[in-house]
C-alpha cells in the first residue's frame, strides 16, 4: 500500500528573509542606543558619541517595532491564504 502525496496542501509559511535581516539591523541599533544609555563607560559605548543615543533608540525601536508587526501581518496573511 502506497501513500499518495497530498498536492492540495498549501506550502509552508517561511518568514521573508528580508524581514529577519531588517528586524536584526533594527535590534542592534536599539542595542547601541540602550548602551549608550545604561553603559556610557562600556568601550563600545566609547566609540559613539553622546548625541547617537537618541537616534539610535529612536530608530532601533521604531524599526524593531516595524518588523514585528510587519512579521505578524506575514503570519496572517499566510494562515489566510490555507
Amino acid at each position: 500500500m502506497t501513500v499518495k502525496p497530498n498536492r492540495s496542501a498549501a506550502p509552508r509559511w517561511k518568514p521573508p528573509i528580508w524581514l529577519i535581516v531588517a528586524d536584526v539591523l533594527s535590534l542592534a541599533l536599539l542595542m547601541l542606543g540602550l548602551m549608550l544609555q545604561f553603559a556610557p563607560d562600556s568601550p563600545v559605548s566609547g566609540l559613539l558619541p553622546p548625541e547617537a543615543k537618541l537616534p539610535l533608540l529612536a530608530i532601533g525601536g521604531t524599526g524593531a517595532a516595524v518588523c514585528w508587526v510587519a512579521l505578524m501581518l506575514s503570519v496572517l496573511n499566510a494562515r489566510r491564504a490555507r
